[in-house]
């Protein structure tokens, strides 16, 4: 499997312009659901979110680092979703010739970018929410 210049690995497990051109296909197609569903389904699984926050701060963090700031995620999920992070072009892995190995993982540009989002989402959200239970008195009011 070739990697191509950008980071995503064209017809593997994780190829997901590839999965996102078929299924759009498939929408044109009459045959799925809006194909919005089908990116926020690769982009928001359980714990992407959290982990990407997690290395937010820029810097180089190992495997236990990154496990002790997500909490409650067990190894097997953190490994799995590590894998599919770098697959995605978010996450940047480096390894070291040392004894014991060392690796460590920093998101890419791609990577903070779609954090940076994730962020402003979260707190375009926290903002409706604040005001969600002024609008429900002013209703009550009205």
């Amino acid at each position: 499997m070739e990697a191509q210049a950008d980071g995503w690995h064209a017809g593997g497990p994780h190829d997901i312009v590839g999965r996102f051109t078929s299924r759009m296909r498939t929408f044109q197609e009459g045959r799925a659901q809006d194909p919005w569903d089908e990116i926020m389904s690769e982009f928001f699984q359980k714990w992407i979110p959290e982990i990407c926050t997690a290395l937010s701060d820029g810097s180089f963090l190992r495997y236990g680092q990154i496990q002790t700031r997500v909490a409650n995620i067990g190894s097997k999920t953190l490994a799995r979703k590590l894998r599919l992070l770098c697959s995605m072009g978010l996450l940047e892995r480096r390894s070291y010739d040392e004894i014991p190995p060392r690796v460590e993982y920093a998101l890419t540009e791609r990577g903070k970018q779609f954090t940076q989002r994730l962020v402003d989402a979260y707190d375009l959200a926290s903002v409706a929410q604040a005001a969600a239970p002024n609008r429900a008195s002013a209703a009550a009011r009205a």
